[in-house]
C-alpha cells in the first residue's frame, strides 16, 4: 500500500515538473494533474493485474 502511495507521489512529482518545463511562462499544473490521474490509474491497474496473476501462480505451486 505503501508502495502504491509513494510511487503515486513520484508519478505526480514528474507531471507536475514536465508540466513545469513545457508550459512556457506560465506553468501547466492544472493539465499535467488531469494527465496524472488515468495515468496512475493505469499503473495502479496493470499493477493490480500482475499482483493477481503472480499470486495465482504461486497459488498453484503450493498445492
Amino acid at each position: 500500500m505503501a508502495m502504491v502511495i509513494g510511487g503515486g507521489v513520484v508519478l505526480l512529482g514528474l507531471f507536475l515538473l514536465f508540466g513545469k518545463l513545457w508550459g512556457g511562462a506560465e506553468p501547466a499544473f492544472a493539465m499535467a494533474a488531469k494527465l496524472f490521474v488515468p495515468a496512475w490509474l493505469v499503473v495502479v491497474l496493470l499493477a493490480s493485474w500482475w499482483l493477481n496473476q503472480t499470486t495465482q501462480v504461486f497459488a498453484r505451486w503450493s498445492r
